[in-house]
């Protein structure tokens, strides 16, 4: 007879050996185009982890796949034309890839959309950087925020709250303009939707509008049901990606090596922060998987160890440092 929580143990173990760690990518993951620049660089190096992933984690993720699918369910029963699938898109200049979660017809266009799901906290930080009442969200149960309807040209609240999400809907949709085969889709591969959509088609193609990509964002703490339109900005995905067309061409053909590490911090863009007198890392780098190599030159930050540059720690023979 199992011991009391031995079923639970057992589950977060087999979670944990489910993990591989960071893919190893040739290039950028459009979904991490807005993270820390560090970060990816030490992926796509190839950089050993020195943070543990968390078997809690690990259910976050998994749980999001679901509150995706759930969503755009939610979508084609309300009566929306979506177009679902995981297409892939990668792109050049620098090497990126990554995959949309689908397609929603508006207005009469075909625009690209993704899910997110995040905390209450999350939510209300975004709908109050949205300029509306996050009560009113929630007490409405969804509640689209358009910003083609505010008068300020510059206003991004997405961009504020979670980077992150703005700066892969500005990738996917460049990617688009940059690409002829992924600003169409032809109709009959669109077999369920036909009806809906031949008004708007062209010799059996359908054009994708590119000017704006839409977000689905899932309140996990009370289910509330939120969107945006987030614009497209040319000019702010190209200085994005000339800074990381930079950092691809410092680490691009290189070894591992104390020089290249440090040309790899130079693109932190997260910086510690002061608490009680002492320096300490903000959230985003204390979850980071390259935590203790990146900082490892900043020993005076609370909780940072020594790490040498291919990811050993200089007091641990197991090559992992605890997170």
């Amino acid at each position: 007879m199992d011991t009391p929580g031995a079923p639970l143990r057992r589950l977060l173990e087999w979670i944990s050996s489910q993990d591989k760690g960071v893919r190893q990518r040739s290039g950028f993951s459009m979904s991490t185009l807005g993270v820390c620049m560090a970060k990816q660089l030490f992926a796509i190096a190839g950089y050993p982890l020195t943070n543990k992933r968390q078997p809690r984690m690990l259910l976050v993720w998994r749980l999001g796949l679901l509150i995706e699918k759930e969503v755009i369910a939610l979508l084609r029963m309300s009566g929306d034309v979506v177009v679902a699938g995981q297409k892939e898109f990668d792109a050049a200049d620098p090497p990126r890839e990554g995959h949309i979660d689908g397609l929603i017809l508006r207005d009469g266009k075909l625009y690209l959309f993704d899910v997110k799901s995040i905390n209450k906290d999350g939510f209300i930080r975004w709908i109050q950087c949205a300029g509306e009442s996050p009560w009113r969200a929630m007490r409405e149960g969804w509640y689209a925020f358009d910003p083609r309807t505010i008068v300020q040209k510059d206003y991004r609240p997405v961009k504020e709250v979670n980077p992150s999400y703005y700066w892969q809907a500005q990738g996917y949709m460049q990617a688009a303009l940059s690409r002829e085969e992924y600003r169409t889709y032809l109709l009959h591969d669109l077999s369920e939707v036909e009806e809906a959509l031949k008004d708007v088609a062209v010799d059996e193609k359908v054009e994708i509008a590119l000017d704006g990509f839409y977000l689905f964002v899932y309140n996990k703490n009370d289910s509330t049901l939120y969107e945006e339109f987030v614009p497209y900005d040319a000019d702010a995905i190209a200085e994005r990606l000339a800074l990381a067309q930079q950092g691809y061409e410092q680490i691009h053909g290189k070894r591992r090596s104390k020089k290249l590490t440090a040309a790899i911090r130079e693109f932190r863009e997260i910086e510690p922060e002061e608490k009680k007198k002492a320096l300490v890392l903000k959230w985003q780098c204390r979850r980071c998987d390259f935590m203790q190599t990146c900082w490892a030159d900043r020993p005076e930050i609370q909780g940072v160890k020594g790490v040498e540059p291919n990811g050993e720690s200089k007091d641990s023979s197991s090559g992992e440092a605890d997170g």
